[in-house]
């Protein structure tokens, strides 16, 4: 967790593990995360708003799911990767925990998308004081 301050204003940015492939350390984000910044956690697998329901987060930033790659009208992606099955493509939450789960670019294990549009988002963060 560190701090970034720009024009006076003061948010705090969290990292997490990657799920898959290493040991995310929840109690230490629980733990330290202050309720009074706004706070932005990066995390490359969505799901991790799983476990981090009731921490202050104000905006997670995850990717890893590439919108499901293939989707069908009327039903939605057909193949979720693991700990991006609840979150998949676009924003998601409440005011508390706000989720936004990005499509990217490219392509896991099968080399095609359907219905997956990539996508790449500008966020432009504001003060509402």
């Amino acid at each position: 967790v560190f701090h970034l301050e720009k024009e006076g204003g003061l948010i705090q940015i969290a990292t997490l593990d990657d799920l898959m492939m290493s040991m995310p350390d929840y109690h230490f984000i629980k733990r330290e995360v202050s309720s009074d910044l706004f706070t932005l956690l990066l995390v490359h697998e969505p799901d991790a708003a799983l476990e981090l329901e009731t921490t202050p987060i104000n905006l997670q930033l995850s990717g890893h799911t590439h919108g499901g790659q293939i989707q069908l009208p009327f039903y939605g992606p057909i193949l979720t990767a693991p700990f991006g099955r609840t979150y998949v493509e676009g924003l998601y939450g409440s005011y508390q925990h706000r989720i936004y789960v990005n499509r990217g670019l490219g392509t896991t294990r099968l080399p095609l998308r359907f219905l997956a549009k990539p996508e790449i988002t500008f966020f432009t963060l504001t003060s509402h004081v």
